[in-house]
């Protein structure tokens, strides 16, 4: 049986998803009861595409809460995506917030247009079209060579300012002695205390999840924000009969 709530809530965002599904292909992610599946393909192997609102409803009707397009489209179109990860449950989430806004001031110097969206769970995205990317960069793995600097600057960058920070003390009570703040590798478990900036999810066929997803894990919205609205967040904001409410 269908979820009624999910589908009446992609009834109404599904026309803001699609431009991110278009030429990418889409994995799924599917909650049945506890369970949560990925799907990338039909039953024939052949690669899930998404061109219209009927094929979203015809998967929303399917229990797909979230989908997620790669980030290499079939036009080598590459998406850069910074994911800003909170992994201390320990940590009041209201330091991940600080880090996004100065992330934001980050990206200014560089005249970098984004899109900020909360995550859906434990952080927010930062993302933008890299454009189209020679094949022989993707062929060599230089694109993402490339990409992982970027994390690796803006991580630096991050953790230089929250050093000097007068919120240091306080967040660095959550953290063992002498630790840095942030981690830019997700499989680094002397470092799974730290705010993750991760740029493991930065390679061939990784996928993202699009804007005006619901996160199945909470049900949250995955939903793009502005800079501002990060003063007064709040995580229920961002439940599926809020947001239609804004859209």
């Amino acid at each position: 049986m269908p979820i009624q709530w999910l589908v009446e809530y992609w009834k109404t965002a599904g026309q803001l998803a699609l431009p991110y599904f278009k030429h990418r292909k889409i994995a799924l992610e599917q909650k049945f009861g506890d369970q949560i599946i990925y799907r990338r393909h039909h039953e024939d192997k052949s690669w899930i595409y998404i061109k219209s609102q009927t094929d979203i409803n015809e998967y929303v009707f399917g229990h797909t809460f979230s989908f997620h397009p790669h980030q290499l489209s079939d036009k080598n179109e590459l998406m850069m995506f910074i994911d800003i990860d909170k992994r201390n449950d320990k940590m009041p989430f209201k330091y991940i917030v600080a880090v996004a806004k100065v992330m934001a001031e980050l990206l200014q110097p560089d005249k970098q247009e984004f899109l900020l969206k909360y995550s859906g769970n434990r952080g927010f995205h930062f993302m933008w079209s890299l454009g189209k990317i020679p094949a022989k960069d993707i062929k060599s793995g230089a694109i993402y060579e490339q990409e992982h600097a970027l994390i690796d600057k803006y991580a630096a960058q991050l953790e230089e300012h929250f050093q000097n920070s007068p919120l240091k003390e306080k967040i660095r009570k959550y953290y063992p002695k002498n630790s840095p703040l942030f981690s830019t590798n997700s499989s680094d478990k002397k470092l799974k205390h730290c705010i993750l900036i991760d740029k493991n999810i930065l390679r061939p066929n990784a996928v993202f999840r699009s804007p005006w997803s619901v996160h199945p894990k909470t049900g949250l919205v995955s939903a793009p924000m502005e800079v501002g609205e990060l003063e007064g967040f709040k995580k229920s904001d961002f439940r599926p009969e809020n947001i239609q409410k804004k859209i």
